[in-house]
Order: C-alpha cells, then structure tokens, then sequence
C-alpha cells in the first residue's frame, strides 16, 4: 500500500497492524547541512526518541502517525521503519529535480 503523508495516514492508520512492516518515505530537513542528498534508513526505535511536536510539512506527519498508532495498537508487532532523504532546504515554488542515482538508492532501501 501507498499513500500519501498528509492525511492519508490517518485514513489507514487501522490497516497498519495488519502488516509485518510499514515504511515511510519521507523528506528530512537537514539543518545542519551535513547530510543533504544522503538517504537514511531510520528504525523505529530512533523514531522514539524524536518529540511527537517535531516541525513538519505534512498536515499529520509520519513520525506523528507511528506515535499515534502505537498508543491506539499497543500490543501490535507491526514494525516501522522510515526512508528519508535529507534535503538542505524545503522549496515548493522550485523544487530542484531528484538525482537518478538518488531514486535508485531510495528504491533499494525500500526493498531491503
């Protein structure tokens, strides 16, 4: 299943428990500037220890999504893991074209 990160998660939040394993692809701001283009592969117990109010895009956010699910579906073995690609700075008026190499190392990611 695909869907979007706004609120799209919440529309399936209740399909998640029947699944092993639920993989976000998302956008990660890099504020620090250290890791911009690089793609990451984030488990959910560094998911954790990020704060639910963390700033985001997306009306209900990823990291929000999984939190909120895993108060709703305490006893659930579903596992999360998110796919980011860090970017230097968010642009919605000219957003800059994706790399190729970048789209094959986020597919490989997803399919690890």
């Amino acid at each position: 299943m695909l869907v979007d990160a706004g609120t799209d998660l919440l529309a399936h939040i209740e399909e998640f428990s029947s699944y092993p394993l639920v993989i976000f692809v998302d956008a990660l701001l890099d504020a620090a500037q250290e890791n911009s283009g690089k793609i990451v592969t984030i488990d959910e117990s560094q998911m954790l220890e990020w704060p639910a109010d963390s700033p985001s895009i997306h009306q209900v956010s990823p990291l929000l999504a999984f939190k909120l699910f895993r108060e709703l579906y305490p006893s659930s073995n579903t596992h999360f893991l998110l796919v980011a690609l860090y970017v230097s700075l968010v642009n919605y008026s000219n957003p800059a074209p994706l790399a190729e190499h970048l789209i094959a190392e986020g597919a490989q990611s997803v399919l690890r």
